[in-house]
């Protein structure tokens, strides 16, 4: 986070934990399955819940859950866009179905709107200073997709690496 924190979910807990020096601090319980973790401008926490489908905000001085959104499949990964809204990952089964996708959420009326489609279990999200789009696609073939700032279908996408084993995180160097 912009202040050094560093913040942790926990899938099978349902929790989000702080890092600190004398250990682990709760931030947030009651989740139901965390993955997804980015802070958001104002220094709450965006939150991924893959077992609501959801997009929630965490106040981190009182661990309050604001619903952003309610998607139709799985939610796992989130990432922040270029312009402000967020990006969440979705899929629907662990099948190449193509009902995968991400989805571009207005922060501040929580509507969602198609992004990149055709995927079948997308994961990880990174957004470039360019305003390129990452995604893993964890199943197999595994790979690495870029979107450019308009997104659209997966076969519009550019493989930008492949033969990997279920692909999950991505980060910036």
């Amino acid at each position: 986070t912009k202040d050094g924190a560093v913040f942790v979910t926990e899938f099978g807990a349902g929790r989000i934990v702080q890092l600190g020096d004398a250990g682990f601090t709760s931030i947030a319980e009651g989740l139901t399955a965390p993955i997804g973790l980015r802070e958001d401008d104002d220094g709450s926490l965006l939150v991924t819940e893959e077992g609501l489908f959801s997009l929630a905000r965490i106040d981190r001085a009182t661990g309050a859950r604001t619903l952003v959104a309610k998607l139709a499949h799985n939610v796992t990964y989130v990432a922040r866009g270029p312009d402000g809204a967020a990006y969440v990952s979705s899929f629907a089964e662990l099948a190449d179905t193509k009902k995968g996708g991400v989805f571009r959420v207005d922060l501040g009326s929580g509507a969602i709107t198609p992004f990149a489609t055709d995927m079948n279990v997308p994961e990880g999200l990174f957004v470039s200073g360019e305003g390129r789009f990452f995604v893993a696609e964890w199943l197999l073939p595994s790979a690495v997709l870029r979107f450019e700032s308009g997104g659209g279908p997966a076969a519009s996408a550019t493989v930008v690496a492949e033969g990997f084993q279920n692909v999950y995180g991505l980060a910036d160097d």
